[in-house]
């Protein structure tokens, strides 16, 4: 949401790391950090410290690490433009006057637009009685209404209306998802004769809406378009009110639609959240996991409600997420087993919860009267979802399920192998690398030595040399600034994880020069053989035996250069 980088300062220099987390953590001097027992893992022994001067924390249990923003994120399971907001609020800044004097960003104009938009459909709801009586008759009450801040889009053009009346720039709306433009230049208003559901950030702010038919109109549902704010598959409805629960219980009711999910919290199921379409999608899942360990999928209990809950367990198991599932088939949807029901908690529908295993063989044993074939598609199932888990821990408490229930072992040697490819990808292949930048930030001497010595083409790890590439630019810059990109650019976690850590290592002690070129002469021999790793794929795939001798005539000249050590011209 906001792009500029004396905002960003401003905000850090009101909020010390050891304040802001001090006020999550009890934290006790240690020489020139702080330390105390990690907020993010169970622990006797503090191994989490806090480094006022560099201005970030490192958990050496469990690994996690970054700068106040980022400590944010994870404390308070927000994103980064919501850890910002949180921060500056904190500090008092207010960001609307901070920025007044700057081009206003396009998400500001969007929640603005939208939250004006929204008081127009609630006050049209309460001018609508056919509106009304269809919630009324859902089994909502006025207090309802005000609480999901729900409304009515009554297709006579309001909104375009009051725009023109308070003199808005339509184009405000275009941007928000509100208006479109027709072929012949006009405009038209994209919701209309539909009851209206914000959908909100975590932090409160309106990113778009949900439109219902009344009747049986096709398409049921209009969802705002995707914008700069908002994508359908990147955020989860009612997320704003039941994350706390979701938290406390560390489970969540993953639900389809916005009626389920509201019939549900007002029941007394307040850890659950709907999907915002037919499917989970992987972004989702992630922010689920973020939350909570397991998620109980309740969508519609027919046909397409089934297959619909097929295609998430995979998702969901693949992201870490312990699955089970909601099977009830005597009521339609979640929303109308709340209106059957004289009373619903946990209890009542847990008897009803159904692990992957009885679900899956009860989903493919209906589709196939073949009980062979039935087996063989649950097999399949089972197998490439358990296999796609990328927590080991998870994928193992699945493989141990799968064999217990139906006896079918599920290989893990080709995940394990999967996984330890990664590792030495992600891991030692990167490792001189992180060494590289971690001096770089420490020492603007040893920083220039790099740069002098070293061209981007050398730096083979493509996670960390947009880092390496702007440090060089900005070797003069202070301390916290070089230190910032790392926490800007998107590189793998566990590789941010690790960097902080190696930064920490060397801002007590400091490589010698001997130590220095043992890292450059690495650095040269990895590019070097990669050259000739490149050469030989070359030479595999030539059929020109006048350009394959030329090619085995540089890689001699570079294996000669290998053995002979020589690796600066």
């Amino acid at each position: 949401m906001f792009n500029y980088e004396d905002l960003i300062y401003k905000i850090k220099d009101l909020n010390p790391i050891e304040s802001v987390i001090g006020e999550y953590v009890k934290l006790k001097k240690s020489g020139s950090s702080y330390k105390g027992l990690c907020p993010f893992h169970s622990e006797k022994t503090p191994s989490f410290f806090v480094n006022p001067q560099k201005g970030f924390f490192h958990c050496f249990g469990c690994g996690k690490g970054g700068d106040v923003i980022t400590f944010i994120q994870y404390i308070e399971n927000v994103d980064f433009n919501d850890a910002i907001e949180i921060l500056a609020r904190k500090s008092g800044i207010n960001i609307k006057d901070f920025l007044k004097n700057k081009e206003r960003g396009i998400a500001s104009i969007i929640f603005e637009t939208n939250l004006f938009a929204m008081e127009i459909f609630k006050k049209s709801l309460f001018k609508n009685r056919n509106a009304l009586e269809y919630l009324y008759g859902r089994g909502l009450v006025d207090n309802d209404l005000a609480s999901f801040s729900l409304g009515y889009a009554d297709g006579e053009k309001t909104l375009l209306k009051s725009i023109k009346e308070e003199k808005l720039n339509i184009e405000d709306f275009i941007k928000a998802g509100l208006v479109q433009k027709t072929e012949d230049g006009r405009v038209r208003e994209v919701f209309y004769n539909r009851i209206i559901f914000p959908i909100f950030s975590l932090t409160g702010n309106i990113i778009g809406f949900g439109g219902r038919a009344l009747k049986d109109e096709i398409p049921k549902y209009v969802n705002t378009q995707q914008t700069a704010v908002y994508t359908k598959g990147d955020f989860l409805y009612g997320l704003n009110f039941s994350k706390k629960n979701i938290g406390e219980d560390n489970f969540c009711f993953l639900v389809e639609g916005y009626m389920d999910f509201i019939s549900l919290y007002k029941s007394g199921i307040k850890n659950v959240v709907a999907q915002l379409g037919t499917a989970c999608t992987e972004n989702q899942a992630k922010i689920l996991k973020k939350f909570c360990e397991k998620v109980v999928i309740m969508y519609d209990s027919d046909e397409p409600g089934q297959n619909a809950t097929m295609r998430t367990i995979p998702i969901l198991l693949k992201n870490g997420l312990i699955v089970e599932i909601y099977h009830n088939e005597k009521f339609k949807d979640p929303d109308e087993l709340t209106k059957n029901l004289k009373k619903i908690s946990f209890d009542i529908l847990k008897k009803d919860i159904n692990d992957i295993v009885d679900f899956s063989s009860f989903y493919f044993h209906r589709k196939n009267t073949d009980k062979l074939l039935a087996q063989k598609h649950l097999l399949s199932f089972l197998k490439s979802s358990v296999e796609s888990i990328e927590d080991d821990s998870v994928r193992f408490l699945y493989q141990d399920l799968v064999r217990k229930k139906i006896g079918f072992l599920i290989d893990s040697k080709k995940s394990e192998t999967q996984n330890k490819n990664q590792v030495q990808e992600n891991g030692l292949k990167s490792s001189v690398y992180i060494e590289v930048i971690s001096i770089m930030i420490n020492d603007p001497s040893l920083c220039k030595t790099f740069c002098s010595e070293m061209d981007e083409s050398d730096f083979l790890d493509l996670n960390l040399r947009g880092i390496f590439v702007s440090l060089c630019n900005s070797v003069d810059e202070d301390y916290n600034k070089n230190i910032d990109l790392i926490f800007k650019k998107d590189i793998i976690d566990n590789l941010k994880n690790i960097l902080i850590a190696r930064i920490d290592y060397y801002s007590h002690e400091l490589p010698n020069e001997r130590k220095v070129r043992e890292i450059l002469s690495i650095i040269k021999r990895k590019k070097i053989e990669k050259k000739i790793y490149e050469i030989e794929n070359k030479i595999r795939n030539f059929t020109d035996d006048e350009e394959k001798d030329r090619l085995l005539e540089i890689k001699v000249l570079l294996q000669k250069k290998l053995k002979g050590g020589k690796f600066y011209d």
